[in-house]
């Protein structure tokens, strides 16, 4: 597989048609009592990303339905937000719009992370 093409078709797609967008990743903080809620602790990344339709052959409705979006960002300087997703709560905010995170795939060439895909479902 040529990861320096993938890689380098992202990078042009974001440079064409990109977005600047925040990936928020929230954590359950501390309990409570007397409220009976948790205070949430929240950390911003901000970072360039695409968003991409997925294509007819990949919806099959059990991991890809109709309607989602994979927003592809790259991993330059983020940590790893394949590890997060089932722990806390990550979500892409654009222009005001918040789109939860619903699955993350990594491209990650001998265990180094060059791009995230994030599957959001609005």
């Amino acid at each position: 597989m040529d990861y320096t093409s993938i890689q380098l078709d992202a990078y042009n797609a974001i440079k064409d048609a990109g977005a600047t967008l925040s990936l928020k990743v929230s954590t359950l903080g501390t309990y409570n009592p007397a409220t009976d809620t948790f205070s949430t602790l929240s950390t911003y990344y901000h970072t360039f990303g695409v968003s991409k339709d997925y294509k007819q052959e990949e919806v099959d409705n059990t991991q890809v339905k109709y309607g989602d979006k994979r927003y592809i960002v790259p991993a330059y300087g983020l940590p790893r937000f394949d590890q997060y997703v089932n722990t806390n709560t990550v979500n892409i905010e654009l222009n005001g719009q918040v789109l939860p995170v619903f699955r993350v795939k990594t491209l990650e060439p001998g265990g180094v992370a060059l791009l995230y895909y994030f599957q959001v479902r609005p």
